[in-house]
């Protein structure tokens, strides 16, 4: 948990809930008499509202009504009516106490829940003359519900409406750019989440729910002219974002989101590179893969005809990306055969493209972060500095 000290705010009594509980404890004999110890907690916002990072910032302020010092031991934060419950403890404080007639304040991070939720702040302190004072405080917060925070706007494409987020980082950005390009059918905040911790380190990202997936209109078209036209528009949007150039955009996706993401390279070199993960390289290695109604599905959306399944090719496509490319992907992924990808990574290289491929042993899936992140870190850092 944070914590940051803060300016006295003696204001602060006046917002919020605020309990306070007093604690006197005899002198002794050849004491003079004393006037014990009050100290009152407030807690702002009320109700607490979760930041894009998934955090409930709470503003604690602290008064000493007292004569006496008060020496601060524990801040514990109950939270209830979410799911987990947590229970915090706090015991370093920047300023660990407060004298008598003052007040002080800190900021007290507790991670959000998708829920709403009830928070009890206890504080736990003593005086000279007083060996327990008490005080209490408790207000509501919100749910952390991304999507809220970053609502994705309909833009017409063609007779399509495609859903297209732009999460900006505000007075924070730093001029680069993420296009997100999710995977074709691809539910939940994952991608959101993921385009939260770019906007932190100061990126400025634009998420792209293909045709067919989210509020995008169908049907999907596996990579398709409809889905690089989607692509296209949301290049276009954040290239237009304040600071934003497509020399310092990368554009990156998993599974479908990946392979367009390469076919995207091919028409647009001007982009500062791509981060594949799970790509198609080869339609037809691709399809040979797939059993079932899989494959059903597959020809449902490419069609039969070659030319088509050509236009889905990143390989076929290769020799026009002369951008830098990061491919990522898992040993035994059964869909996209990794051999057809290693036949991708040659068939960039002979074009003159920067290609490096990163072989996650085992994996077959969606590849685990711990595993990846620091290989995308690293590409990020090198292909949107500016230039």
């Amino acid at each position: 948990m944070k914590l940051k000290n803060c300016l006295p705010a003696a204001a602060l009594c006046l917002a919020g809930t605020a309990f306070a509980v007093a604690a006197n404890a005899a002198n002794a004999a050849n004491d003079a008499p004393a006037a014990g110890a009050a100290a009152t907690i407030t807690v702002t916002p009320s109700p607490l509202v979760p930041s894009p990072e998934g955090t409930w910032q709470a503003h604690v302020g602290i008064a000493n009504a007292s004569s006496f010092g008060l020496y601060l031991d524990s801040l514990v934060v109950d939270v209830s009516g979410a799911a987990p419950a947590r229970h915090l403890v706090i015991r370093a404080f920047t300023v660990p106490s407060v004298s008598g007639g003052d007040s002080t304040s800190f900021e007290v991070g507790v991670p959000a829940a998708a829920t709403g939720a009830h928070l009890a702040f206890l504080l736990h302190a003593h005086a000279l003359n007083v060996p327990s004072v008490v005080a209490s405080a408790a207000t509501d917060a919100q749910a952390y519900d991304p999507a809220r925070l970053f609502p994705a706007q309909l833009a017409r494409v063609g007779r399509r409406p495609v859903a297209i987020t732009v999460v900006s980082p505000g007075d924070r950005a730093i001029g680069t750019g993420v296009l997100l390009l999710r995977d074709e059918g691809a539910t939940g905040n994952a991608d959101l989440l993921a385009a939260i911790a770019y906007r932190a380190a100061g990126f400025t990202v634009v998420i792209l729910d293909p045709p067919g997936t989210g509020a995008s209109g169908g049907p999907a078209d596996l990579c398709g002219p409809a889905t690089l036209a989607a692509a296209e528009a949301a290049l276009d949007t954040l290239a237009h974002q304040p600071g934003v150039s497509a020399a310092r955009v990368v554009a990156m996706g998993r599974g479908r989101g990946a392979t367009t993401a390469l076919l995207l390279a091919a028409r647009h070199p001007e982009l500062g590179g791509v981060i594949a993960e799970g790509a198609m390289a080869d339609p037809w290695a691709t399809y040979r893969a797939l059993r079932g109604a899989d494959a059903q599905a597959f020809v449902a959306e490419a069609g039969r005809d070659s030319a088509s399944w050509r236009a889905r090719s990143p390989i076929a496509a290769a020799a026009s990306v002369k951008v830098p490319v990061l491919l990522l992907h898992g040993e035994m992924d059964a869909h996209e055969p990794v051999a057809a990808v290693r036949q991708l990574v040659a068939a960039l290289h002979a074009g003159g493209a920067e290609a490096d491929l990163q072989v996650v042993p085992n994996a077959v899936g969606a590849l685990p972060a711990m595993q990846t992140a620091r290989f995308v870190r690293k590409f990020l850092a090198v292909h949107t500095a500016a230039r």
